[in-house]
């Protein structure tokens, strides 16, 4: 072999490495950007617990009050005042309660609050009650303002919550209990379940009824709950956006809680 050969074969094996070497940095290059692009395309799904929960409305009917028997409601509130507009038969006030559906000063409320007492409703049956601290289940009472009168009352509470929980406790009386909670929920489930007061929402209280209706159908189908709840089970085949109405029926003379949940 000439040396002019060997000179050639080396210059030729200089170029080849070059070359290899620039098509190597160029795939290295090409397949960083395509993972880049396709990292940045991917985005994260928001758990049920992660989505907020919007400001809400709820409107309770089918209820008789009186000063000795009267309904609760209990719930969850951000730092927002509560709204309350009712129509009665009879001038009402609001009450501070417990949890139990017990009249007390402050009852559950945070000494923040100063909710210690109650209050009457405007002539218009209108009110706000003071705010929460955020942090808190809170509940209130509404009844008649003379303890000679009863009352037919339909009540809306508008609020904003800090988490999907509501619960209503309706008088205990001599009559029976037939009463309706309407919401327009923006799930596809809703938790709607009745327990003896103070017990947990797995325990079953005996000769009431809860019927879901929305759009005039039934809705029957247990299922598991599309968003963050407390409760054990929701019902399934719910339309969001679409009226929803809770009916609670049975005898009057048992003291129970209906408990809620939707997003």
């Amino acid at each position: 072999m000439t040396a002019l050969t060997r000179q050639r074969i080396f210059l030729c094996a200089f170029v080849l490495l070059v070359v290899g070497s620039s098509i190597s940095d160029c795939t290295s290059g090409s397949n960083a950007a395509k993972a880049s692009k396709q990292h940045s395309t991917t985005t994260a799904v928001a758990s049920p617990s992660d989505q907020p929960v919007g400001p809400r409305q709820f409107t309770v009917t089918g209820v008789s009050a009186s000063f000795a028997n009267w309904l609760t409601v209990e719930l969850h509130p951000t730092t927002e005042p509560i709204r309350l507009q009712a129509m009665s038969t009879s001038p009402l006030e609001v009450c501070p309660a417990n949890l139990d559906g017990t009249i007390s000063a402050s009852g559950s409320w945070p000494a923040s609050s100063e909710f210690v007492a109650c209050l009457p409703l405007d002539s218009a049956g209108g009110g706000a009650l003071p705010a929460s601290d955020g942090n808190s289940h809170v509940a209130f009472a509404l009844r008649p303002l003379e303890k000679a009168f009863s009352a037919s009352v339909t009540l809306t509470v508008s609020y904003s919550p800090a988490d999907t929980f509501v619960a209503a406790i309706p008088p205990a009386g001599n009559g029976n209990v037939d009463m309706t909670v309407t919401y327009v929920p923006g799930s596809s489930t809703t938790g709607a379940v009745v327990s003896p007061e103070g017990r947990a929402d797995t325990v079953a209280a005996p000769g009431f009824v809860v019927t879901a209706t929305q759009a005039d159908r039934t809705l029957r189908s247990p299922s598991s709950c599309d968003f963050a709840t407390e409760l054990s089970s929701c019902i399934g085949g719910v339309v969001p956006s679409t009226p929803l109405s809770i009916n609670l029926s049975g005898p009057g003379t048992a003291k129970v809680t209906l408990s809620l949940a939707w997003k």
